[in-house]
């Protein structure tokens, strides 16, 4: 399988001030089309990550969830990172990393390439990250996800 890097990593600087994962993804989205602007509406794009929120969570353990979606104007996947060293309420327990993950519509196996990769980053991952800067959490992330030549995204 040959994965596509994201083109765009995004850490939020500020920690996520949500009171629920709803309020978390929608926040996460409007950041994702801040950024890239063909991304569509927010409302969109947080409703289609909803949709898929609720046919399955994407809680994956260790206080990570990874919300995403499909999104037919991307041609490589975005990634919107959010902290919240307290932990945001999901379905099953806090999370205290989101990683929205926006996918090209023609590539959904994606999705699988950084489940796999965020799994076996977080369990070595320093705790210090959450609170640290997010330039520290972004470098982090791109040591891991990013090929050298597209390193240059920065924490938001």
């Amino acid at each position: 399988m040959h994965s596509s890097p994201p083109t765009h990593l995004i850490v939020c600087r500020e920690p996520l001030a949500a009171p629920d994962y709803r309020t978390a993804i929608r926040l996460l989205a409007s950041e994702c089309c801040r950024c890239v602007p063909q991304l569509y509406r927010p409302e969109t794009l947080t409703a289609w990550a909803l949709e898929r929120e609720e046919e399955i969570s994407t809680y994956l353990g260790r206080g990570i969830a990874l919300p995403h979606a499909r999104v037919e104007a991307l041609q490589q996947p975005l990634l919107c990172v959010g902290r919240s060293p307290a932990g945001i309420p999901w379905p099953e327990e806090p999370a205290r990393l989101i990683f929205f993950l926006c996918v090209p519509e023609h590539q959904p196996e994606l999705y699988l390439h950084f489940v796999s990769r965020l799994l076996r980053w977080s369990t070595g991952a320093p705790t210090s990250l959450l609170q640290g800067p997010a330039e520290a959490l972004h470098a982090a992330l791109a040591e891991v996800l990013l090929p050298a030549s597209t390193k240059s995204t920065a924490a938001r």
